[in-house]
């Protein structure tokens, strides 16, 4: 068994995921945090259940510290927890995703109102093979093997509990991606895979990694492996860049403002309904806008939440009828300010 650092790193020397996603420069304002919890010989007999509790406890902790901030390569020293971010993605191998859809599971209510991806990779959803065969070796036999077994009741009810979270959407953003290995590591040369297809692919899209194993499709060497861009696809498509995110909602809102001041300008005769829409695209994109700056790291003391609330949103409150030019003139000219402040971001 590895451990939360271990996992991520092919050996000492290469580079880990995580610091991959720190080169990645479209990865620019994201926080990692690295999860750990008990799986070898010595873990309880409850392991899977305990490691779900830890896991959380250590999510929802305030006054643990291994938040990393990506912009400035810097440990953050804010007071805050994974749990207090609005958009979560997790990042789950082999028994971790097992952990982390206990976690969805028994926490529903609490993420119910997050946005919250899950990227499966080689995860044994429905159980592997191979642990079957490990918890009939004496001195391999430790429970949490047992509870990874095709047969083990603990799976099959968390498989039904799951599907029935899914199904009910329960958690309305969830969004999740499965990677499968394409082959068994060389000392397994007599599996096919450690986790089948059918078991790695229970409850989403799916896509095989070629040349990967059980021990390496979770190593991603750079910015390019395939591993990683799936990461960083799967988080832009599911609106969990926020980099991104509120750049394509700030460029919605530049098209949609200056289609406003167009349709206000008195100098092309426009139908009040036509207006209208305008205004209403307007303050949908502003609302978009607003709603993904409120959170991001990186816009922490830039003061851009307090112009959005203020001077900005604030115009955008009133019935479309009762704005003025000056109005008009004043959105556009925070929204400009705005923009600029944003320069890197959007360029």
């Amino acid at each position: 068994m590895s451990t939360a650092q271990k996992c991520w790193r092919k050996n000492r020397r290469s580079t880990s995921w995580p610091e991959v996603v720190q080169q990645d420069p479209d990865c620019e304002g994201v926080s990692i945090f690295l999860a750990g919890y008990k799986a070898g010989r010595s873990a309880s007999r409850a392991a899977a259940s305990d490691a779900a509790a830890a896991v959380y406890t250590a999510l929802a902790d305030r006054t643990v510290q291994k938040v990393i901030r990506v912009r400035d390569q810097k440990t953050s020293n804010q007071a805050i927890s994974v749990m207090d971010k609005p958009r979560i993605l997790f990042v789950a191998h082999s028994l971790g995703g097992i952990i982390v859809r206990r976690i969805l599971c028994r926490e529903r209510a609490v993420f119910g109102n997050k946005r919250v991806g899950l990227l499966l990779v080689a995860s044994p959803s429905y159980g592997s093979g191979l642990a079957n065969i490990i918890g009939g070796i004496p001195f391999l036999s430790w429970k949490l093997a047992k509870g990874l077994a095709r047969s083990s009741q603990e799976l099959i009810d968390l498989d039904n509990d799951f599907k029935r979270l899914l199904e009910d959407q329960e958690i309305p953003a969830l969004r999740g991606q499965n990677l499968i290995e394409s082959q068994a590591p060389f000392f397994l040369g007599w599996l096919k895979r450690v986790v089948d297809t059918e078991s790695a692919s229970r409850y989403f899209g799916s896509e095989v990694v070629p040349a990967t194993n059980h021990n390496t499709i979770q190593n991603p060497s750079s910015p390019h492996d395939q591993v990683h861009r799936k990461l960083r696809q799967s988080a832009q498509k599911w609106g969990l860049m926020t980099r991104q995110c509120f750049v394509d909602h700030l460029k919605e809102l530049r098209l949609a403002l200056d289609e406003q001041s167009r349709a206000f300008s008195g100098s092309v005769p426009v139908a009040e309904e036509t207006k209208q829409e305008v205004f209403l695209r307007v303050r949908s994109a502003a609302i978009g806008t607003a709603s993904e700056a409120d959170a991001p790291d990186w816009l922490e003391n830039s003061g851009i939440d307090s112009l959005i609330s203020g001077q900005f949103r604030g115009n955008l409150d009133r019935p479309y009828h009762d704005l003025t030019a000056e109005d008009i003139a004043a959105t556009s000219k925070a929204l400009d300010r705005l923009w600029n402040e944003l320069g890197p971001y959007h360029a």
